[in-house]
């Protein structure tokens, strides 16, 4: 049924009703009087505000070649199917209507950090997303996707941080960025830490958790017992995935049998660690199904059986390291996650896998042993060896699930009150004081030199107490840390009058995510957008696409 009818109600055959006025019209032979009295009548319930979803991620010129658009045209002749530049025109208009009122939500974060990742399409156009994450008035998290701009120039630091800035200062948004959140590329470490200026002395480059964590686990995976096992284990889900259809079918009956899940077997990329646990444990959990057909010598050749089955020892071993790494796992999904993973989970989510996971066991194998001295290794050289205070750190700090920083030394807790309190007094000291005092402490001091030295005098004097922030402080550590599932924004937003200051800095830290996630799964949609059928579309209606799928939640708030 045509869309038309969502503003008519039929009150008998050939008769509809306007439902905003309650005219009526005859529809026996045409339904274009219905269609000019909305778009006359009513046209602001006719705006593009649904067109990102008719549109679907399709290119304009697909809705034109589909044969059924063809075959509507020829049986109804005056049905007017609109071309390409119809949709072009209305999606301009609403990209601007979307960036508008995009922009002026922006303008209600005083701190921003961004995410950034490089992709390359079909065509081999070469992209770069920029995601900005900010915390509004009322202490919601907010993420949009700026732009996702093709990259002509070479990726080099240089390139790349132009790239950024450029876009960041079109959406006016480049002094108000307090962190980049990137992977571990060379380039990008260069392209944040030799082009940024960092405010308060605190490094504006923040590696993602995600991908720092990959690294960690990629050096596991690499000890020769583990890579040894993966590669049989591969071999094994080889065998039934893709060499023998045969074993396939019988994998399936296999499990009926044994009363197990009728899962796929799951193959390793060497791109994602967590499709090696995800194939191990896929294993485990089908391992008489797996037996039971490389048992059977109607099915699996001796040769065949002898390479793929495991020993009971392989077994263990693989049940150990699910263990080992399924707290990686959750890590990785948790920080993840859209709505409230921030940067201050990281630090206290290394400590937890280093604490209560990797802690050596009276019974562990050797080989289990060593397993776990690597992470152990990995975990505390790429997280934890920098002694200067970071975001992550002052982050940990400004959560109240975390605030007693219970796994912190006491001279790095120390440290990271000590950043604040110069933040401060920076902010203090730049902050221009336009109010009555302060204009009457100014010209005592050019035009009354006695009063304004006494003024001065008596300034320094109470600064020899507590500081603001001071005060601030204990009275926040004297707060019950909240638990973990609660949200630390909403505690914020309640708490926000007893600690100004404090609350300022959280909702500058707050907004870091942990992970550039954001940004990488706009390639999934840029994917989408710009498949086999649509590789020639044009870097900008790329942008525009993309832009509107990501950003559609705004779409529904125009006016």
């Amino acid at each position: 049924m045509s869309s038309l009818w969502n503003h008519y109600i039929r009150i008998s055959s050939g008769v509809a009703q306007c439902k905003y006025c309650k005219i009526q019209y005859n529809t026996k032979k045409t339904t274009s009087s219905l269609r000019y009295h909305i778009k006359n009548k009513h046209p602001e319930k006719c705006q593009p505000t649904t067109l990102i979803g008719e549109i679907d991620s399709d290119s304009q010129s697909e809705a034109e070649n589909d044969p059924s658009t063809q075959e509507n045209s020829n049986k109804r002749p005056r049905l007017s199917i609109p071309r390409k530049e119809y949709y072009s025109h209305r999606l301009y208009g609403l990209y601007d209507a979307v960036r508008n009122k995009l922009l002026s939500s922006l303008n209600q974060f005083p701190y921003v950090s961004i995410t950034t990742d490089g992709w390359s399409s079909r065509a081999n156009n070469s992209f770069v997303t920029i995601t900005v994450h900010g915390i509004d008035d009322q202490w919601n998290l907010s993420s949009f996707t700026l732009d996702t701009l093709e990259m002509l120039e070479s990726h080099n630091a240089t390139n790349t941080y132009n790239h950024l800035a450029k876009t960041l200062n079109d959406w006016n948004l480049y002094d108000k960025v307090i962190a980049v959140v990137h992977d571990n590329a060379r380039y990008m470490v260069a392209t944040v830490r030799d082009n940024w200026e960092a405010d308060d002395d605190i490094e504006i480059s923040v590696r993602c958790f995600c991908h720092t964590l990959q690294c960690a686990v990629e050096t596991a995976l690499k000890e020769c017992n583990l890579k040894d096992c993966l590669q049989r284990v591969s071999a094994i889900v080889g065998h039934f995935n893709k060499h023998s259809n045969k074993a396939s079918t019988a994998l399936e009956n296999a499990q009926k049998k044994h009363h197990l899940p009728t899962h796929r077997l799951i193959s390793h990329s060497p791109t994602r660690w967590n499709s090696a646990y995800d194939m191990v444990e896929r294993l485990v959990e089908q391992r008489k199904a797996v037996e039971c057909v490389l048992l059977d010598k109607e099915i699996t050749t001796k040769k065949m059986m002898k390479k793929l089955l495991l020993n009971e020892s392989d077994w263990t071993y693989l049940r150990d390291v699910i263990k080992i790494f399924k707290p990686f796992e959750v890590a990785t999904r948790l920080m993840s996650s859209e709505s409230q993973s921030t940067l201050s989970m990281v630090r206290p989510t290394v400590y937890s896998l280093l604490k209560k996971f990797l802690l050596q066991q009276d019974d562990d194998s050797e080989n289990i042993s060593l397993l776990k001295e690597i992470l152990e290794k990995e975990l505390t050289t790429r997280f934890l060896t920098n002694t200067n205070v970071t975001c992550c750190a002052i982050a940990s700090y400004l959560n109240p699930r975390y605030k007693d920083l219970a796994d912190e030394e006491e001279s790095y807790r120390d440290k990271i009150k000590e950043k604040l309190k110069e933040m401060r007094e920076r902010i203090t000291v730049n902050e221009p004081d336009l109010s009555k005092n302060q204009r009457e402490r100014d010209l005592d001091y050019l035009f009354d030199p006695v009063r304004g030295l006494s003024g001065n005098l008596q300034r320094m004097a109470s600064l020899e107490g507590q500081s603001a922030i001071e005060k601030e402080m204990i009275k926040y550590e004297r707060e019950p840390t909240i638990p973990k599932s609660d949200n630390p924004l909403l505690w914020w937003n309640s708490k926000r009058n007893k600690f100004p200051i404090l609350a300022n800095f959280a909702r500058k830290f707050l907004c870091i995510p942990p992970s550039s996630t954001l940004s990488e799964r706009v390639f999934s949609t840029a994917g989408n957008i710009i498949s086999a059928k649509r590789s020639c579309l044009s870097p900008e209606t790329a942008n525009l696409l993309i832009f509107l799928y990501q950003n559609r939640d705004m779409i529904e708030k125009l006016d």
